[in-house]
């Protein structure tokens, strides 16, 4: 919760000194670098997860295979930043991806220090980590954007960060490496199985990056990217805030029932059912309150940003209730269905998001954007679980109910916003109080009557929360 309130609070600072051209670039820039950082990450750690009773005996292995794609993904960035400089029609993107580029040699080092702690299940090493990292990331760019450095104040943390969290990683992991010992065949073993979950991951990316490429296509307007990302980045925050606890321990608890894959289907469908619960409330109510969060925390020149925001956090509110489907398909080994699902979301998602900025530039894309989110997300809910006798019918069960609730909520509290700046004040923070004390007060309610069980459960969940039990074995009963 504390790195998400920091993140956010940087984002808050960021955007209120930086020019909409500026935050577009770096979406740009951006969108280069994430696929070049899938050469050196993408299936290492699944592979050493496997072998955790074997992963000293290959982490030297795994090092020098981090190391050696790490060089390539130096190459292809090389290559790939002029070419995108070109591409967008923007010279300093060239620059700015070659500074996000630098992080890498760092990354490559930490790969299996930080692989290691995650293999070992260190949960509160690896969040006290990352509390450190988000406030040097933090304080570095609130400090340079304090100073004037414009959009490298969106840069130049990166492998700041990066350079700082591989020395904690190495120093806290334990990991055993040696350096003197080489053993190619090996790096063929992780090539290998790396290759279908690095295959799946570029096509993640794409449905990740892709509208901030169809966008800039289409109207070559880097502050219309700058506008859409500002939008996309705040409308993750009450997704991410809510589920950042329950994402980490997920995995762990559906391994356990690797064995057993009607339990581990009713046990997923039974958190997934709890996320709904918890989750379409905020989602909705982010979209209904889009104008007032805005001004609240951005000011008035990110208003064109609010229409977009309003449509991502309908279209968010379907990855956060599905989190754990892609997390199940992994967890079960079925990597190739995993490749196959994300390739087809990537070909239906690459001429949706074109088509969209082309008839309606942001607005166009984020309601594109958000149809292949529901769409791609609950195939892959029905994926992950058919394999335990589960079906469409029982994925409608789990969630239609709490979100038509929420839904019928924030309709009420739309209308209730109308009154509450007619009548009372037409203040920002006012309208935020008022109108989400009243959804909430009603979304209570109507929970008690319709789904008394569920009321209970979120109950015993917060208790559980509070007296640091765990959260998914509360949600998977």
């Amino acid at each position: 919760m504390c790195v998400k309130g920091l993140g956010f609070l940087t984002q808050i600072v960021t955007a209120r000194l930086l020019l909409k051209e500026q935050f577009g670039t770096v979406a740009l820039a951006l969108t280069v670098s994430m696929f070049v950082n899938l050469v050196h990450q993408g299936g290492l750690r699944e592979s050493l997860s496997k072998r955790q009773s074997e992963f000293d005996e290959w982490s030297t292995d795994a090092f020098w295979f981090s190391c050696l794609c790490g060089l390539l993904a130096i190459v292809l960035l090389l290559v790939a930043a002029p070419i995108a400089a070109q591409l967008y029609g923007k010279p300093e993107l060239e620059l700015f991806t070659l500074i996000l580029g630098t992080a890498i040699p760092f990354q490559v080092v930490s790969n299996v220090a930080w692989i290691k702690m995650q293999v070992d299940m260190r949960f509160k090493a690896i969040a006290l980590i990352t509390l450190a990292n988000t406030i040097v990331i933090s304080a570095v760019s609130i400090g340079l954007a304090l100073a004037g450095w414009g959009a490298y104040a969106l840069l130049l943390p990166v492998p700041i960060v990066s350079a700082f969290h591989m020395l904690i990683a190495l120093c806290m992991a334990g990991a055993v490496i040696n350096v003197r010992t080489l053993r190619p065949w090996r790096w063929l073993v992780l090539t290998k199985e790396g290759l279908l979950l690095t295959a799946a991951f570029a096509f993640i990316t794409v449905t990740q990056q892709g509208d901030y490429f169809a966008l800039q296509m289409i109207t070559r307007s880097p502050e219309l990217v700058g506008i859409y990302f500002l939008a996309f980045t705040l409308s993750m925050q009450t997704a991410s805030i809510l589920t950042t606890a329950l994402n980490s321990v997920l995995l762990p608890v559906l391994s356990r029932m690797q064995d057993n894959r009607q339990r581990q289907a009713a046990a997923f469908l039974s958190a997934t059912r709890m996320l709904a619960v918890v989750a379409s409330l905020p989602c909705l109510m982010q979209a209904v309150l889009a104008e007032p969060i805005v001004l609240l925390l951005f000011g008035e020149k990110w208003l064109p940003s609010v229409p977009a925001l309003c449509v991502l956090s309908i279209g968010m509110l379907a990855r956060v209730v599905t989190m754990g489907a892609q997390t199940l398909l992994k967890a079960q080994g079925s990597f190739r269905l995993y490749l196959t699902w994300s390739a087809l979301y990537a070909v239906a998602f690459v001429p949706a998001v074109l088509l969209g900025a082309r008839l309606g530039s942001i607005i166009g894309v984020a309601i594109a954007v958000s149809l292949c989110m529901w769409i791609a997300e609950l195939l892959c809910v029905w994926l992950s679980i058919r394999g335990g006798g589960m079906g469409w019918l029982n994925v409608f069960r789990a969630i239609t109910t709490p979100i038509l609730l929420a839904a019928t909520c924030a309709v009420a509290a739309f209308g209730f916003d109308r009154v509450v700046q007619s009548l009372l004040s037409d203040q920002p923070a006012v309208r935020i109080a008022v109108v989400g004390a009243f959804s909430v007060c009603l979304y209570a309610m109507g929970l008690r009557i319709v789904s008394r069980t569920d009321a209970m459960q979120i109950v015993a969940l917060l208790r559980r929360r509070s007296g640091g039990g765990n959260a998914v074995d509360a949600a998977a009963g």
